[in-house]
């Protein structure tokens, strides 16, 4: 698709019926879809080095445990081709949530479990400041750097 139709199409994207990805639906429609991730679901390499790791090395018998889903992608993926495969997923973001149990229920997932959560390598448990970003692909535990620092001048009086 050239770069236009490509643009015009993300534009009006809640218009568009759920595309093909890799044997799944996708709806693209909502407002977590950022430009490049638009552009990388629609050109099928989203993630790929991943899914491409996990198609070679997965077996259908495996149990999978998935750190940061996003959209559920990459889960459903896996989880669409291998249906015994036991699939664990974690995302902080409650705001992809419905996003990624749209995502099982287009497609007839029932092997993924989605948890609402973040593992930290921590032996106290609690809550913790989950920073949203607009593209879900930037939200982090870490607070938003500061964009600009100055130094000044400091005098004693």
């Amino acid at each position: 698709m050239n770069r236009a139709l490509s643009k015009l199409s993300y534009r009006f994207r809640k218009l568009m019926p759920p595309l093909g990805f890799h044997g799944l639906k996708v709806r693209l429609s909502g407002a977590h879809v950022s430009w490049g991730v638009w552009k990388r679901v629609t050109r099928g390499d989203y993630e790929k080095p991943e899914l491409d790791a996990l198609m070679a090395l997965l077996k259908p018998e495996d149990r999978l445990l998935e750190l940061g889903c996003g959209m559920g992608l990459v889960s459903g993926t896996v989880a669409k081709k291998y249906p015994l495969l036991q699939v664990q997923t974690y995302e902080a973001n409650p705001s992809l949530l419905p996003v990624i149990h749209e995502l099982h229920k287009m497609n007839d997932i029932r092997n993924v479990s989605v948890n609402n959560a973040v593992l930290v390598n921590s032996k106290t448990s609690g809550l913790r400041d989950f920073y949203l970003h607009k593209s879900f692909a930037e939200s982090s535990l870490v607070p938003p750097s500061i964009t600009a620092v100055s130094t000044i001048q400091v005098d004693e009086t």
